[in-house]
Order: structure tokens, then C-alpha cells, then sequence
């Protein structure tokens, strides 16, 4: 169990951080954070699996499944060893971890309000799984891509083999999930159940926790913590349906509807908030470099990928709340040209668009 335990370890945390070190030398001084890193990393893999697994999915070919998991297995770990590269690099160029400062007691208390209701929403979802009809669907194919190597070919109520549902086979997160569980020697099911909810609900709090830094950087050191909280509060007492985002992120948290809304939406006002940011600093004189400068815009096309991986419809949802923001985003910078530097961003899913079109 020790070795199944570390390999989920290195695929979940320590992938993505590595990988989050090819940002280094996009990122300004001040965003150079690990959690920042982290979730550009996360952003990163899953772009690279979207750009393996499409053609793979609509090949439809026996076997095919672990084509694709080698090779996105061999693929992500050389862009870990070119994080991990740059990441040396930055080290030896001075680059070094804030030191932890003692917080006062305020924030200490608040702190530790966060972690108490952060523990008990990871204990209910690992002590009590929630099993409802999309568990039919989309966990049924991941276990068969990992045990039989068919990606969406094989019908999951059924067994027999069934033409593919485009629909649903171009949003290939449960093909990831299966990935992840073959190189953990893990199964799905209890991969997906057990396993994955402990990994993703504090990765969400992680996304609001990027857009709190933007939100209430003039604000208190406690301030931080409690909006935390207070969106975990709002998770734990938001199933007034069970269609709301916040019974997602805690009853279906495996299912790329509630990474959607609880996942891509946040990181999406993240990086608008940075955007805003980099306007102000503009402003003042203090205006980014164009690398540095470039480097939400990347962000916002990985995002955009992420929502394809997803959900298919989540490709338009991301796009139409990029272009959306971006008008807001346009009329404070009084600068028409930089809605062009959005266009990329959403124009990435162009192929994916194609393909819902053609064979659906």
C-alpha cells in the first residue's frame, strides 16, 4: 500500500509542481510562488493529455488506451525534468522560498478554522462516497480503458462494443483518472472514490485561494484564512440541489462537470485578476516586461484547454466567459488591441470545436 501511496504522491503533487518550473522564466518576480507554480504545472499536464488523447480517442483502435497513457507518461516526466532543470537554474540565479514568519494569534486561529473545516470536508468524502448514475458512465469507462485499453469504444452499461459517443468521449478526464490509476497500480473505482476527492477538494480551496491573494491584498493577514473558510462553509451548506456547484464539488468531485464549475470558473478570475493587476501596475509606471507580461495569456489558453478536458461544453462556457471578462478587461485598459491577445486563447479549442462538429 506504501508504494501505491507514494506513486499517487508523485503523480498528483509532485508532477505538477515540477512540471509548473517551466514557468520560470515567463513569471514575474512576484508571482514566482508554489501555488502559483503548482496549478500552472496541473494546467500544463493536462493540456499535454488533451493534445495526446483526442487523436487516440478518435482513432478508435483496441488497445489504444495504453498507447496514450506511455506515451503522455513519458511526455509529462520529460517537462518534469525540464521543471526541474529550471528550477536548479532559478535556485543557483538566487532564487529562494520565503521563510515562514510566526503569525500573529489572530491569524493563527483563523488558520486553523480553514484547516479544521478543510479536514472534515476531505474525512466525509473519503468516509462516505457518494454514488450516483453518472458513476455508470464515466467511471465504467475509465476502468475499462485501464483494463481493457478501449477509450469510449465499449458500451458502459453494457460491456459490448458501441459506437463512440462524441458528446462525451472528447471530455477525457476519466481516461486521465484511468492513467493515473494504472501508474499508481491502483484500481479506478477506488482511485477515483477514495483517493481523488482527498487531492482535488483542497485544489479548488487552492484556486480561491490565488484569487483571495488578488482580492484582499490590502486587507489584514487574517483576512485570507477566513474567506477561505467562508467558501468552505459555503461548499458544506450549499446543497440546496443537487445540481448546485457546491454538491459537485463534494458528492461528484471525480467528474469533470463539477471541476468545471468549481475548478476552471476560479482560475479563470484568477488570471483576469492578474490581468487587472498588470493594468494597474501599467499605470503607476510600473509596467511588466513582454515575457512577463505574456504570461497570464498562456494561462488563460491552458485553462481553456483544461475546460475541453473537462466537459465539451465547458469549451464554450471558458471561451464565451473569456471573451465576456475580456470586454471589462478592454474598457479599464482603454486598449482595443489587447482583446486580440485573447482571441489565442480561446482560438486553441478550435480544433476540438472541429472534431465535436464532424463526428457528432
Amino acid at each position: 500500500m506504501i508504494p501505491k501511496a507514494l506513486l499517487s504522491f508523485w503523480f498528483l503533487i509532485c508532477i505538477p509542481l515540477l512540471c509548473g518550473g517551466l514557468f520560470l522564466p515567463l513569471f514575474p518576480e512576484k508571482k514566482k510562488t508554489v501555488p502559483a507554480l503548482y496549478m500552472s504545472g496541473f494546467l500544463l499536464q493536462f493540456a499535454l493529455f488533451e493534445l495526446i488523447a483526442l487523436p487516440c480517442v478518435i482513432s478508435e483502435r483496441a488497445g489504444i488506451f495504453y498507447t496514450c497513457s506511455n506515451l503522455f507518461a513519458l511526455l509529462v516526466h520529460l517537462a518534469a525534468a525540464g521543471g526541474a532543470y529550471q528550477f536548479l537554474r532559478a535556485f543557483r540565479q538566487g532564487l529562494r522560498l520565503r521563510p515562514l514568519q510566526k503569525p500573529a494569534l489572530p491569524v493563527l486561529l483563523c488558520t486553523g478554522l480553514y484547516a479544521a473545516l478543510l479536514l472534515f470536508r476531505m474525512y466525509m468524502a473519503f468516509t462516505r462516497a457518494s454514488f450516483d448514475g453518472d458513476d455508470a458512465y464515466y467511471v465504467a469507462h475509465a476502468v475499462t480503458a485501464a483494463e481493457q485499453g478501449w477509450m469510449y469504444r465499449l458500451d458502459a452499461y453494457q460491456g459490448g462494443l458501441a459506437p463512440i459517443d462524441i458528446r462525451h468521449a472528447l471530455a477525457v478526464l476519466p481516461m486521465w483518472e484511468a492513467h493515473v490509476a494504472r501508474m499508481s497500480m491502483l484500481h479506478v473505482t477506488v482511485f477515483v472514490h477514495t483517493l481523488l476527492p482527498l487531492f482535488l477538494i483542497p485544489l479548488t480551496d487552492l484556486a480561491w485561494y490565488l484569487c483571495g491573494r488578488y482580492l484582499l491584498r490590502d486587507k489584514k493577514a487574517g483576512a485570507l484564512p477566513l474567506f477561505l473558510s467562508l467558501m468552505a462553509l459555503f461548499q458544506i451548506f450549499g446543497s440546496v440541489s443537487i445540481y448546485t456547484a457546491e454538491r459537485f464539488a463534494l458528492t461528484r468531485t471525480w467528474q469533470g462537470k463539477s471541476l468545471m464549475a468549481n475548478l476552471v470558473v476560479p482560475l479563470l478570475f484568477w488570471l483576469f485578476l492578474w490581468l487587472f493587476d498588470d493594468a494597474d501596475a501599467k499605470k503607476e509606471g510600473h509596467a511588466a516586461g513582454r515575457r512577463e507580461a505574456a504570461a497570464p495569456y498562456v494561462l488563460l489558453a491552458l485553462v481553456n484547454l483544461f475546460a475541453g478536458v473537462c466537459t465539451s461544453m465547458g469549451v464554450v462556457m471558458a471561451g464565451g466567459l473569456t471573451l465576456f471578462a475580456g470586454l471589462f478587461y478592454v474598457l479599464y485598459c482603454r486598449a482595443p488591441k489587447r482583446y486580440l491577445y485573447l482571441l489565442p486563447a480561446v482560438l486553441v479549442n478550435t480544433g476540438y470545436l472541429l472534431l465535436y462538429f464532424l463526428k457528432g
